[in-house]
């Protein structure tokens, strides 16, 4: 019988080494009484993580859950739009453009569908962030994983998130982005 991965052992390259001990910058340091005024404005001038501080790596461990960060690029929005178009995947209501499910049809299509990579369908989504924002408009995030499935086996290989960044046309290498719908710490 296999043991269970510890938060505190576990070794991806997206991740801070074992035993690094870096602060959490706000606004993403744990606050149990959150201050809404001006959450938003102080999110939307975070930058992305290049790897994770071990200190947002979920555990039950303590009483509360980090916000889940999402390891991944900003979306190639009018590539994703023109496969939609393309292939007349684009979801509507009331005629115009549901970005979220449309960007996140193409993005299983193109990767899943057309056998880019072999990517598990609750792994791989389209989401969005404060982080990176403009006009008010959210940034939408290609990811691959988040810090709550660290733990999963099937967590796709550096191969398959180049192979995936390749082909979505992306040249940076991916980071982890706030996800707009969990964003603060909460108890477990």
């Amino acid at each position: 019988m296999e043991m269970p991965r510890s938060s505190r052992t576990i070794m991806l390259t997206s991740l801070d080494p074992p035993g690094t001990k870096r602060p959490i910058p706000p606004p993403l340091a744990f606050a149990p009484k959150l201050d809404r005024h001006g959450i938003r404005d102080k999110l939307r001038k975070a930058e992305p993580f290049d790897t994770l501080p071990r200190g947002l790596i979920p555990s039950r461990r303590y009483a509360w859950g980090p916000p889940r960060l999402l390891y991944g690029w900003p979306a190639p929005e009018q590539l994703l739009l023109s496969y939609a178009r393309k292939h007349k995947i684009v979801q509507r209501f009331r005629r115009r453009i549901v970005m979220p499910g449309t960007l996140n049809t193409s993005v299983d299509e193109i990767i899943r569908t057309e056998g880019v990579a072999d990517i598990s369908c609750d792994l791989l989504r389209v989401s969005a962030t404060h982080m990176g924002m403009k006009d008010d408009n959210l940034v939408y995030i290609v990811a691959v994983y988040s810090n709550y499935d660290l733990k999963r086996k099937d967590l796709p290989s550096e191969e398959t998130i180049s192979t995936i960044r390749e082909r979505l046309g992306i040249n940076e290498p991916p980071k982890w982005y706030l996800d707009v719908a969990q964003w603060y710490w909460q108890r477990w």
